[in-house]
C-alpha cells in the first residue's frame, strides 16, 4: 500500500496531451485564487510553489503528482484535493490527500491516481496551507544521494539526526523531453515505519515505460 502524507483555496485547470507537467503558483496563468480562513493562512499560501505531472500508465490508470515547494519561514501542513475532470468539464474521479511538516525550503510530494483515465482531459485542485503544530520536520537532517540507471533509480537516504525520522519517503517523476512517463515513490523505514539515527537505507525504483527517461525529479517526505 502507498504511504502518502501531505489557507488560502488556490484552484488550476491542467489541461492534459497525453502526459505531462505545468507550474502553477499564485500569479500564474493558468491559476485563479480566493481568499479563506485566516489571513495567516493566506499568507502561507501565497508564499507555496507547485509543480504537478499527470501520466498515463500502460493504458490502465493516470498518475497525477503534485509537488509543493515551502517559500515561508514556517513549517506547514499540506492537503491536496485534485478533481478529474472529462473533456464537457464533469467530473469523473476525485482524490484528497496530503503530507505534514513540510520544511522551510522543503519541496514535498503529494500524489494520486484516477483509473478513469481514457475519460479525463483536465484536473481542477484545490491547495490548503496551515502552520504544522503538531509534527517536526526532518528535512534537515536527512542525507539524500541517489543516481539512475538504464532501467530507474537507486537511492540511499542517511538520518544524521538524533532521533527517529517517520515515514520518509523519496517520490521519482521519471521524465522524457520534459514530459512525465511514470512515477516511484521510494520509502526509507523499517519494520516500524522510521529511519533510525546513524542509519542509511537504499531503494531502486524502476521507470517502466516503452519511451524510457531522460531525467528525473525528486520530493522528499518525513516527519518526527
Amino acid at each position: 500500500m502507498k504511504m502518502r502524507y501531505f489557507a488560502m483555496l488556490l484552484l488550476s485547470a491542467v489541461l492534459l496531451t497525453g502526459c505531462g507537467g505545468s507550474t502553477s503558483t499564485k500569479n500564474g496563468t493558468t491559476a485563479v485564487t480566493t481568499t479563506t480562513e485566516s489571513k495567516d493562512k493566506t499568507d502561507l499560501a501565497d508564499l507555496m510553489s507547485t509543480q504537478d505531472y499527470s501520466c498515463t500508465v500502460d493504458d490502465s490508470f493516470m498518475y497525477y503528482v503534485m509537488y509543493v515547494t515551502n517559500n515561508s519561514d514556517k513549517v506547514v501542513s499540506i492537503d491536496l484535493n485534485v478533481t478529474a475532470l472529462d473533456s464537457s468539464g464533469s467530473m469523473v474521479g476525485s482524490s484528497s490527500d496530503g503530507t505534514k511538516a513540510v520544511a522551510p525550503g522543503q519541496t514535498a510530494g503529494i500524489w494520486t491516481t484516477f483509473d478513469e483515465w481514457d475519460k479525463i482531459d483536465s484536473f481542477d485542485y484545490t491547495l490548503s496551507v496551515s502552520e504544522e503544530k503538531e509534527y517536526s520536520p526532518v528535512y534537515s537532517d536527512l542525507s539524500v544521494d541517489y543516481n539512475t540507471t538504464d532501467s530507474g533509480i537507486v537511492a540511499s537516504v542517511t538520518n544524521n539526526g538524533t532521533s527517529a525520522a517517520d515515514y520518509v519517503c523519496m517520490d521519482v517523476v521519471y521524465l522524457k523531453d520534459g514530459k512525465m512517463v511514470n512515477f516511484s515513490e521510494l520509502s526509507f523505514m523499517d519494520d516500524n515505519q522510521e529511519l533510525q539515527p546513524g542509519t542509511t537505507l537504499s531503494q531502486e525504483g524502476t521507470c517502466y515505460s516503452d519511451s524510457g527517461f531522460d531525467d528525473v525529479v525528486i520530493a522528499i517526505n518525513g516527519r518526527k
